[in-house]
């Protein structure tokens, strides 16, 4: 019988509930990670629907229990972000060194990691924050960084950036770069003939030649509409 994807509307503190259930059943934290990070994360890994999926990366690599997928295409912050989302992730945050040490090893140019700067601050290291809006606990700020390009807070430069080196830098969220998404659990990558695109509910999902559709429990594509 064909699967069709419903989505039903699931409250956040449900999917919190869901989401502590499962990672109280792994039995061990993994090494290093933050605890916010991964409630985060375990949030929107179970909201995830079955064919949602993630575009081949660039390069890939994981740490501590989380998967980074490199994207070389350039985009503004804001764009990373949301392309991060639809694919059931988020733009990386490394929680600790071990994690920025994984985002670096997948980098070959000034790359978008997912801290912001909130607005209204009146020191440039101050008010760092993570997609989700929550104040950000690791740095790894370059000598001199954040400046806000000339030592004084003016919401220039409100987003973070690594550099080759693996510190960050801060810079106007409006320049392009390519980014690296961060997932609590290996992305659905699309096989037996479907391929991964945007759908217009903003999300990706697994699609079909016409004549054909999506299989859930096979991730592949099946004869008739």
């Amino acid at each position: 019988m064909r699967n069709v994807r419903t989505l039903s509307v699931v409250s956040r503190p449900m999917l919190l509930g869901l989401a502590a259930l499962l990672w109280n059943g792994c039995g061990v934290a993994p090494e290093e990670e933050d605890t916010g990070s991964v409630s985060d994360l375990q949030v929107q890994q179970a909201a995830v629907l079955p064919d949602q999926c993630a575009p081949v990366p660039a390069a890939h690599t994981g740490y501590g229990g989380l998967v980074y997928h490199l994207y070389s295409s350039g985009k503004t912050w804001a764009n990373a972000k949301a392309d991060c989302t639809a694919m059931g992730g988020r733009l990386a945050v490394p929680a600790n060194a071990g994690a920025n040490s994984a985002v670096y090893s997948l980098i070959t140019d000034l790359t978008y990691i997912g801290l912001k700067q909130a607005s209204g601050q009146s020191s440039t290291s101050t008010g760092w924050q993570t997609p989700e809006g929550y104040a950000a606990t690791y740095f790894n700020w370059s000598t001199g960084e954040p400046n806000d390009m000339d030592g004084t807070e003016n919401g220039y430069q409100d987003c973070a950036r690594m550099w080759l080196s693996g510190d960050w830098d801060d810079v106007n969220c409006s320049q392009v770069s390519p980014y690296v998404c961060e997932f609590g659990n290996p992305p659905l990558q699309c096989a037996g003939g479907s391929s991964c695109a945007l759908g217009t509910d903003s999300n990706y999902h697994c699609y079909c030649p016409p004549g054909q559709h999506y299989d859930v429990q096979r991730n592949a594509c099946a004869n008739g509409p």
